[in-house]
Parts: structure tokens; C-alpha cells; sequence
């Protein structure tokens, strides 16, 4: 059994943890250089503001309906977001962390919860998930067998995190991970549940109703442009989907649709990974705050990209054996000179070494870089990726990463984990700050950063 807890509106509710008083105020959080909206909470979805949406073609919503801004607060959101894992992960044996806001759980051998927790300490109520799909009473449902300790279950997680955190979350429970994510979905846009689904705690009928209330689109890994394939085929909701033939499906849209509507079917397909995967591909990059004109400039913004891809490759114990540079030009300003730009260089030993990846992204760079445009963005992408621990070729011009320069990137991820993203930098990130990222509405950093400490 699996269960998805999901932070409902997560950045904007992060931002309300510690402004009380937006309680009921529509809020708002825009994208990277305040460009587009990227979360709201339910009071401005009411007021017609569509996710994606771009700022400046709202703003009389924003003013006429005093909708709070918030520009995206990385560092505090990402805090929040451990926090929030680290409390989910104190009810339940084991958690795959998906997202920012989302994780898996692992819910075996939990059947029981309400025995030793006390089913009266929340408002769970079978009857409750029953009534969205089915005219079914309390005591029909109560007396149809199904155990509720992982409804019970799934409500002891949505207070705890709220409680311990102040994030307010939703929770599906099924035997799949995208039965999971759907039961996750119906829990939070149907308000009769309170937040929590178990799959279970219904019978088949209410279950295959629960399936047609949806369309095919809202189950997880069908996207629109396999929707409408299937919407051709006359696979309009996710029972549909459920229930047609499976040769159909694997012919039609191979391997990867067959195993969704397995698990569709309640058959596991997807286990927990409680490790994610290695990447194989690191790609970093940003549009600017403002365009970018100079060398220097556009130096400073790869120098950064570069440092934040080595530490990720190190994170996970790998080193790359190819990195590609590459610029260009706003596309959307079609009346400005237009030019994109990128090189790729192997790397024959395989490297993780900052110092050694800056040198050759900026010599990368040169080789590409043409003055008089205005470049908008600037990015990195590591490739040829294999464990640090694989045997590497020898190389006698280019020998590899050498234990010193593998202590002292040890060194400075650590000191940077411990005091903070960016305390410990490459001089050519210093050259020039243009390239930053526009945050105008930024809230304080209430969690990562002293100066911005709560003061009650």
C-alpha cells in the first residue's frame, strides 16, 4: 500500500506559515524574474487567475482584489519542503521523496494504525469518501467490511505536518503509486473528503465510479497530447482507460502506457525508491534579470550554473565526461538581433572538480560568444555521466581528479551545506551580479537565514 502526501498550493502556503494574518487572502507566486504565476491558492483561482498566467496581464486583478505577490523563495521553500518530509516520515516506515511538495510512502503492514492510535481522535469518517460516488450511509459503510486504519492513518499525517509545520496537505491511499496520485487528485479537489482518500474503503462499483469522474488526462504520466490519442480512440476517463484492452494499449502506446493502466487495474508496477535514480544528464541554466551584453557578464551567470552542476554531481558520486556551454538571444523580442550559440568539449578522464569544469565552460564560452546581441540566457548541460567509483581510462595529459582536489570540493560542499548556498564561491561568479534573477516581491528567508529570523 502506498499513500502521496501533497502540500495543497505549497510555495504560497510556505509564505503563509509565517504571515498569519493572509489567512483567506488570495495569494500568489510568481515564476523566475516574477514572469508568470506559478502557484495560487484557492481564494485567487476564484478570482479567475489561471496557472501560468503572465503578471503583467493580471494586474488589475491583483490590484482591484488586493491579491498578495510573492516572488518564488527558493531557499525558504526548499527548507520547508524537509521539514515536511521529515515529519511525514515519522508515521510511516519508509517515504520516496518525488517532489518539492510531494512524497510516497510506504504503507505495509500500517492496516491496523487505528487499533494502536485511537480511531476517535480524528474526524475520519468512511462515510464520508463514500458519499462523493455512492449513496451510501454510515452504517452501510461501516458494516461492509472494509478496514479504515489507513484512512485513520492518512488524517494522522495530514495533522501532524500541519501541526509540525503549518503546511496543509492532501492524501491519496491506494496499493499503486498512480492509483495513489489519483485518490491524492480527488481528495483535493473534492472538499467532502477533508483531505484524504483511501482507495479500499471502497467497493468496486464506487471505485469504478471515482474512475469515470475523471478525465484520462488527470491520471498520472497521460499527458495532453497522449489524451488526445486516446480521446480519439474513444478513451475519454480514467476507467476507460482501465478497462480497455491492454494488447490495445501496449500496441498503440507502448510499454510505459500499459504499465499506468495497471496500476490503473490496482496492479503494482512502480515500486517504492527509496534512493532516486542517478542522472544520467545535468542540465543547469536561467534567463537573466535583465540582458546581458558583455563577456563578463554572461561568465559570472556560467561560472554559477557550472558550480551548482558539479555539486550535484558529486552529490550523488558521479563524475561527466562531456559538458556543452550554450547562449541565445530572447526569441520573443524578434526585433532585436537574434543569436544562439554552444560548443560541447569531452572530457576523456571524467571529472566532478568545479575548478577544472569553470576552465573549460569559460573557454567554451569564448569560442562561442559574438558582442553586440543581447543575450537573455546562458546555461550548462553534463553528459557522458558514471560513477566516480567506475574505473576511468588512464590518461597521462589529463589524469583525473586528484585526491586533494577531491578533498577540497569535499571541503567546500560542506561548507556551503552547513552556512548556506553560495558561501563559498568561485571569484568568476563575483565579475558581475546583472545576470541574477529578478525578485522583486522576495519575502525574507524566515528559516535559512539569521537577518531574517522572525521577530514577534
Amino acid at each position: 500500500m502506498y499513500a502521496l502526501i501533497d502540500g495543497n498550493s505549497f510555495y504560497a502556503s510556505c509564505e503563509r506559515v509565517f504571515r498569519p494574518d493572509l489567512a483567506g487572502v488570495p495569494i500568489i507566486v510568481l515564476s523566475n524574474n516574477d514572469g508568470c504565476v506559478v502557484t495560487r491558492t484557492v481564494e485567487a483561482k476564484a478570482l479567475g487567475i489561471k496557472m501560468g498566467e503572465p503578471l503583467f496581464k493580471i494586474k488589475h486583478l491583483v490590484r482591484q482584489n488586493r491579491v498578495q505577490v510573492f516572488s518564488s523563495n527558493y531557499e525558504l521553500y526548499a527548507d520547508m519542503s524537509r521539514r515536511m518530509m521529515n515529519t511525514v516520515a515519522t508515521l510511516v516506515p519508509r517515504i520516496e521523496v518525488y517532489s518539492i511538495d510531494e512524497c510516497f510512502a510506504d504503507l505495509s503492514g500500517m492496516d491496523h494504525y487505528s487499533q494502536f492510535m485511537g480511531a476517535g481522535q480524528n474526524d475520519a469518517s468512511p462515510s464520508s469518501a463514500f458519499m462523493r460516488f455512492g449513496e451510501i450511509s454510515n452504517q452501510a459503510s461501516a458494516s461492509s467490511g472494509q478496514n479504515t486504519g489507513l484512512l485513520t492513518l492518512g488524517f494522522s499525517i495530514r495533522a501532524r505536518v500541519l501541526q509540525w509545520t503549518g503546511i496543509p496537505t492532501c492524501v491519496g491511499i491506494a496499493p499503486t503509486k498512480t492509483l495513489a496520485k489519483f485518490c491524492n487528485h480527488l481528495a483535493k479537489r473534492h472538499a467532502v473528503f477533508k483531505g484524504v482518500v483511501d482507495w479500499n474503503a471502497w467497493t468496486p462499483a464506487i471505485q469504478q465510479r471515482a474512475l469515470a469522474s475523471e478525465d484520462v488526462t488527470e491520471v498520472w504520466g497521460i499527458g495532453r497530447q497522449i489524451g488526445r490519442s486516446l480521446n480519439a480512440m474513444g478513451i475519454k476517463t480514467a476507467a476507460d482507460l482501465a478497462n480497455a484492452p491492454p494488447h490495445t494499449i501496449r500496441k498503440m502506446f507502448g510499454v510505459v502506457v500499459e504499465r499506468t493502466q495497471r496500476e490503473l487495474q490496482g496492479i503494482e508496477c512502480l515500486e517504492l525508491e527509496d534512493i532516486a535514480p542517478k542522472r544520467q544528464q545535468i542540465v543547469r541554466s536561467r534567463s537573466f534579470g535583465q540582458p546581458i551584453t558583455t563577456l563578463d557578464g554572461l561568465s559570472a551567470s556560467l561560472a554559477h550554473h557550472v558550480a551548482e552542476a558539479a555539486q550535484r554531481l558529486r552529490g550523488q558520486g558521479s563524475v561527466t565526461h562531456a559538458i556543452q556551454v550554450f547562449i541565445h538571444t530572447n526569441p520573443f523580442k524578434p526585433d532585436l538581433p537574434q543569436y544562439s550559440g554552444s560548443d560541447c568539449i569531452a572530457i576523456p578522464a571524467g571529472t566532478s572538480d568545479t575548478l577544472k569544469l569553470n576552465q573549460i565552460a569559460q573557454k567554451a564560452l569564448k569560442s562561442i560568444f559574438k558582442g553586440g546581441f543581447e543575450y537573455k540566457k546562458c546555461g550548462v548541460v553534463l553528459s557522458g555521466i558514471e560513477s566516480s567509483s567506475t574505473q576511468a581510462q588512464l590518461d597521462w595529459i589529463d589524469p583525473g581528479d586528484s585526491d586533494k582536489r577531491i578533498e577540497l570540493m569535499r571541503c567546500v560542499d560542506t561548507l556551503n551545506s552547513r552556512f548556506g548556498r553560495g558561501s563559498i564561491k568561485m571569484g568568476t561568479e563575483a565579475l558581475n551580479q546583472a545576470w541574477s534573477m529578478r525578485r522583486d516581491k522576495l519575502s525574507p528567508k524566515y528559516t535559512t537565514q539569521f537577518t531574517d529570523l522572525l521577530r514577534i
